[in-house]
């Protein structure tokens, strides 16, 4: 196994702090050759896992100019510039890196152009108060979700597939610290439905942590309410979210689904007695 390939392996593991000067250390010797872009890229992408987003978004943008030669990467690039736009907490770059992007999607496999592209743009649409291009948008990917299964033989490998774009979508939430808790509260049924939907296919793995987000979605949602000196006005909103959340678990009928729903209803339940 090459220096690069381990390191790639220990990018897939998590491993992202021991990969970080392996791979600087690579972009400098390829510099000029072909493997620079996948080193850089590799680079930027376990900055990005780190949160560590200015770093990650400076690396991207040198990217951007060497993917004139190869553009089947442009969509890629782009997409990874969305998700640290979202993290850094600037959600127009965000939209318009997206928007830039899904010009090239024809370029990505069936499951990233017709999931996780246009449920990205959902949440972005929505972000920038965009709501009906964004709801449209999430009834197309609805839509390319059974579809898009049918390219897969094996339907457990496909669920997986799709679990794990649900969650990383479900989990890309703003945090409450960029954001106002009205805006947050206006979002937050598009995130607990990406999040839903990955607990709801039962893959393990991620379901398990499409559940823990969710669960750790309302913690933050429920410390920021506790810091409002006057709570009733957000008395709608928190119900629209529990509502959602209760129909979603009886529709699915499922019990692991209807039991996440009445852990977070016990929790709400001293809330919604306030009104």
């Amino acid at each position: 196994m090459s220096l690069f390939e381990k390191a790639f392996h220990d990018l897939g593991m998590g491993n992202y702090d021991s990969v970080i000067p392996v791979f600087q250390k690579l972009s400098e010797k390829y510099r000029g050759q072909d493997l620079e872009w996948a080193a850089l890229y590799n680079l930027a992408s376990a900055y990005k896992e780190l949160n560590q987003c200015e770093k990650a978004e400076k690396i991207y943008q040198r990217l951007l100019p060497k993917t004139q030669k190869h553009v089947h990467l442009k969509p890629r690039v782009y997409l990874s510039l969305a998700y640290v736009y979202e993290c850094l907490g600037q959600m127009e770059q965000n939209l318009i890196a997206l928007k830039e992007g899904i010009k090239y999607t024809h370029h990505l496999t069936p499951d990233i152009r017709l999931i996780e592209y246009p449920a990205r743009l959902a949440l972005a649409y929505i972000r920038m108060n965009e709501d009906k291009i964004g709801l449209q948008m999430q009834k197309v990917v609805y839509k390319n979700l059974e579809n898009t299964k049918k390219i897969f033989r094996i339907s457990s490998a496909a669920d997986e597939n799709f679990s794990r774009y649900f969650y990383t979508i479900g989990r890309s939430h703003v945090s409450t610290n960029h954001v106002h808790l009205n805006i947050f509260l206006k979002i937050f049924p598009y995130y607990q439905t990406y999040l839903t939907q990955s607990i709801l296919l039962k893959t393990g793995k991620w379901s398990v942590k499409a559940e823990k987000e969710l669960g750790d979605l309302y913690r933050k949602l429920w410390a920021n309410l506790k810091k409002q000196k006057s709570k009733k006005k957000y008395y709608a909103p928190v119900k629209k979210i529990i509502t959602q959340l209760k129909d979603i678990a009886q529709e699915s009928k499922n019990k692991k689904m209807q039991a996440v729903y009445l852990g977070l209803r016990k929790k709400t339940q001293s809330y919604l007695d306030q009104k």
